[in-house]
């Protein structure tokens, strides 16, 4: 029962430390439309843990600063 116990606190702290720890690799959406929009969703819907969203590229500057 110890060993059960203690492999499963050690597999669920470890995942949780590993995805704390490891470094995520940073996406620039280009574009605002509604396909930048679907696929931010799907980064952060899908639980895609290895991606981090830093912002997104428009042509036009009258929507810096605002959310997508």
């Amino acid at each position: 029962m110890i060993a059960f116990l203690f492999t499963f606190l050690w597999r669920l702290f470890y995942s949780t430390i590993l995805k704390a720890l490891v470094n995520k690799e940073k996406v620039l959406i280009v574009g605002t439309g509604d396909l930048a929009k679907k696929i931010r969703g799907e980064i952060l819907e899908n639980g895609y843990d290895g991606f981090e969203i830093v912002g997104f590229i428009d042509e036009t500057s009258d929507k810096i600063g605002s959310r997508v």
